[in-house]
């Protein structure tokens, strides 16, 4: 069996990368055991065992998130090393994640759509994340032009390949607020759920959000 490597390399501040690979920590550490890489700050030795492991090991998942404000060390070093070319010839499976949001009013659209669009990797599965839980969603950025991602048109040719699309629904106020206040507990989506002392509303909403995004995973074949 081969090892899958999920990576979350984005320049772009504030469009919910932390989240998004929060939600893919979660789904699958419920089904398998994961090696988990948070990268905030340039630790060369650090990355080198973490890929020293990923060639080692066998039949393991690993995901590394890598903080914006590490974005242009750790591309340098990815690229210096030449692992997109390793993992390749090494029949190990990798995995771009994009996160794709016109922010909360707007100001993160071209620039995010910009970088995904110019730097979606030739070797590799991408998978792009469409996060309408911010605020302004597609549809009114465009003021109805367009309705979803894969309608515009710089990801026309793009959602052909070998790209799949998930797409984060808006949540409702209080939906979000207690996405919010469960984000910052620490705690896993069971661990919340399944606490007693939790309040019976904020574990029901917490059950919804985490069986819907979990659809979402699942039907992208990841």
């Amino acid at each position: 069996m081969v090892n899958l490597l999920h990576i979350f390399l984005q320049p772009q501040f504030g469009i919910g990368k932390t989240y998004i690979s929060f939600l893919l920590r979660q789904y699958l550490s419920d089904q398998t055991n994961i090696n988990y890489t948070h990268v905030q700050n340039k630790n060369i030795p650090l990355w080198d065992q973490v890929f020293d492991n990923f060639f080692n090991l066998k039949n393991a998942i690993f995901i590394i998130f890598v903080s914006s404000i590490c974005f242009a060390d750790f591309k340098k070093y990815f690229t210096e090393a030449m692992l997109l070319e390793t993992i390749e010839k090494s029949g190990n499976k990798l995995f771009n994640h994009y996160v794709f949001t016109p922010g909360r009013a707007g100001e993160s659209f071209k620039e995010t759509r910009d970088y995904i669009v110019s730097n979606i990797e030739k070797s590799g599965r991408t998978i792009i994340w469409e996060n309408n839980t911010l605020g302004t969603t597609i549809k009114e950025y465009s003021k109805g032009k367009y309705s979803k991602i894969q309608d515009l048109p710089e990801f026309q040719i793009i959602k052909k390949g070998t790209c799949k699309i998930i797409s984060l629904p808006a949540e409702s106020y209080y939906f979000q607020k207690d996405l919010s206040f469960f984000l910052r507990s620490g705690e896993t989506f069971n661990q919340a759920i399944y606490k007693t002392e939790n309040n019976i509303i904020f574990r029901q909403r917490l059950f919804q959000i985490r069986k819907k995004t979990y659809g979402f995973i699942k039907n992208a074949g990841i």
